[in-house]
């Protein structure tokens, strides 16, 4: 039975062979929602910077160790609005690495009672798998050799949010690129992912309490991941809540904002399957704004208003 744990947990380790985990997972999606859907960019109308650092299934040899930055802010190019933004991920399991790189664009739009927004991205995703990568019990190695690719790739999506709710879709890897490993018999693509998330703010102004519930569906076509969170925010500033990711983890979170703007929040996944081991993750955020108050006109010219 043991030797069956190890080999189930290798599988999802081994991404090169399964590609379980294309997209690295985090648990403050809510927050950080721009690392899957590029029409996020600009949606906060600041200048914006999330870091975020996770360590999953901490002691476990070779587990997922993630690292994320995202930068996003409004643009008006010909005097309409949208958002420009940068995506930094890498991503180590095993003795895979992954790294990628994108630019997304925006577009935003006023409709209803809220805004509408819609973005695309592209950049580069480079893969690499060192030597005698191999199953437990066994002496068959999938690489002789460095395996080391770089693709093209896309991602887009769209993004609606209106005072109290946000509903956001998106699609990464829409080109699904492949790898090109000379001489290695395994080539391995991107598979599209599908993202569905929404939320709703329900705000207790009386006591200072904002509630957030809020949802993601993660789906590649053939394995379906739901989380189901809520998040209580006191007085704009300090914010805890549980997060339930489908038969995998439960997630207890936790955060405050500092008088320099700069938030702070720290994740701890209390993992539900046979490994038993504990992920932690570090959110970091800082927003500004650029915008500037206009300087009084003292002359009375059209010329000079």
């Amino acid at each position: 039975m043991k030797v069956f744990l190890i080999i189930i947990a290798t599988n999802l380790m081994l991404f090169t062979y399964t590609f379980a985990q294309q997209d690295a997972k985090v648990s403050h999606y809510m927050y950080n929602t721009m690392l899957f859907n590029p029409a996020f960019a600009g949606s906060s109308n600041d200048v914006c910077a999330t870091l975020i650092n996770r360590q999953q299934w901490k002691g476990f040899a070779g587990a997922p160790k993630t690292s994320t930055l995202t930068l996003e802010g409004i643009i008006r190019p010909f005097k309409k609005k949208s958002g420009l933004g940068l995506i930094i991920n890498s991503d180590n399991i095993g003795n895979h690495k992954q790294f990628n790189g994108k630019i997304a664009y925006s577009y935003h739009k006023k409709i209803w009672n809220g805004q509408l927004f819609t973005g695309l991205n592209m950049g580069l995703f480079n893969q690499e798998v060192t030597p005698n990568t191999k199953f437990p019990e066994s002496t068959e190695v999938l690489y002789d050799q460095d395996a080391i690719g770089m693709v093209f790739d896309m991602d887009m999506g769209t993004y609606y949010k209106s005072e109290k709710y946000y509903l956001s879709f998106s699609v990464t890897h829409l080109n699904q690129p492949t790898f090109n490993f000379e001489r290695n018999a395994i080539n391995p693509s991107l598979k599209r992912h599908y993202f569905l998330t929404g939320g709703y703010n329900l705000s207790l102004e009386s006591a200072f309490i904002d509630v957030l519930p809020t949802f993601m569906i993660k789906s590649d076509g053939a394995d379906t991941q739901i989380s189901i969170s809520t998040n209580v925010t006191y007085n704009k500033k300090f914010w805890g809540g549980v997060s339930y990711s489908g038969f995998d983890a439960l997630i207890f979170m936790a955060g405050l904002e500092l008088k320099n703007g700069i938030k702070f929040g720290y994740a701890y996944d209390v993992n539900l399957t046979a490994l038993r081991k504990a992920t932690h993750e570090v959110y970091i955020n800082y927003c500004f704004n650029l915008t500037r108050d206009r300087m009084p006109q003292n002359y009375k010219s059209v010329r000079f208003l």
